[in-house]
């Protein structure tokens, strides 16, 4: 769109008309930028507590492509029961991560162990997984995460 002077109708100004539809692209864009720099954000956040675990209680094997967002272990009669949730914070599904379960006892000795176990997780989402463990000597357990 030209702007002109009505008296001397010299052009003052230029400037280029956006629709509608390109005003709502320019928006989407903002906001694509925003929730990609939340979800570096939660990754680094994730990132930081998973470096905080100790080697005893969970162990990455090759890298941290999907994290643990949250831990408990509780007694149910004299089996330890363990619950775990993983997150992946990428964009695209992880299927190359699979985990075990380390039974410990009450020296640290490994008693037990579950077989590895595949996690395929979506991108952006969250997956609970429940273990219990067979032996009653069993007092506390290492998670090890490994991604091929």
């Amino acid at each position: 769109m030209l702007i002109t002077n009505n008296r001397t109708g010299r052009i003052v100004g230029v400037f280029k008309t956006m629709s509608l539809a390109s005003i709502f692209v320019v928006s989407l864009l903002g906001i694509g930028c925003a929730e990609h720099q939340q979800m570096m954000m939660n990754r680094m956040y994730y990132t930081e507590i998973n470096r905080a675990y100790s080697p005893d209680e969970v162990s990455f094997i090759n890298g941290m492509t999907i994290l643990l967002v949250n831990r408990q272990a509780r007694f149910e009669g004299k089996f330890l029961k363990v619950a775990l949730e993983f997150i992946n914070t990428f964009d695209d599904t992880v299927t190359n991560t699979a985990y075990k379960i380390e039974w410990l006892d009450d020296q640290g000795f490994v008693v037990d162990s579950t077989a590895w176990k595949p996690l395929t997780i979506s991108g952006n989402e969250k997956v609970q997984v429940t273990e219990m463990a067979i032996k009653t000597n069993v007092t506390r357990c290492r998670l090890v995460i490994s991604s091929k």
